[in-house]
């Protein structure tokens, strides 16, 4: 059961959060995207009416669409980005669980479900946040 939601768009091409060097991540693209990610949630948060994150052990659902624009050398039949350097699913995702951490939720290990798809469309990164609810949880 669904207590809450919060959808929000980013219009930005998606970043990899993935290998890091030393003490710092190696896309020099990832803090300009997670700035972005981290003011569109708090907007999106603040006019939902919820001003502080999810209490702490709240289970969070996070569903993120990634939209890719289509090389010219991919067919239209092809429906899903697997060309050029369109990056890792898990890498986008981290980007984003990472950046919603203290905004949407205290901590990314709340997270207890993902859905995570990649698109060829106008590039951006559409998010939608759920407070689950524990209640017909089958074990």
């Amino acid at each position: 059961m669904t207590v809450a939601s919060i959808f929000f768009i980013v219009n930005e091409r998606g970043q990899s959060q993935g290998a890091i060097s030393g003490r710092h991540h190696t896309n020099p693209k990832l803090k300009p995207f997670r700035e972005s990610v981290g003011w569109q949630a708090l907007e999106a948060r603040n006019k939902s009416g919820m001003h502080e994150p999810a209490a702490a052990h709240t289970p969070i659902r996070l569903e993120l669409d990634f939209y890719f624009e289509r090389p010219a050398s991919v067919p239209a039949t092809e429906l899903f980005p697997t060309h050029g350097h369109i990056p890792d699913l898990d890498h986008l995702q981290r980007a984003v669980s990472d950046s919603l951490a203290g905004i949407m939720y205290e901590n990314d290990r709340d997270v207890v479900d993902c859905h995570s798809r990649k698109w060829y469309g106008k590039p951006r990164c559409e998010i939608t946040v759920r407070l689950a609810a524990t209640e017909g949880v089958q074990e």
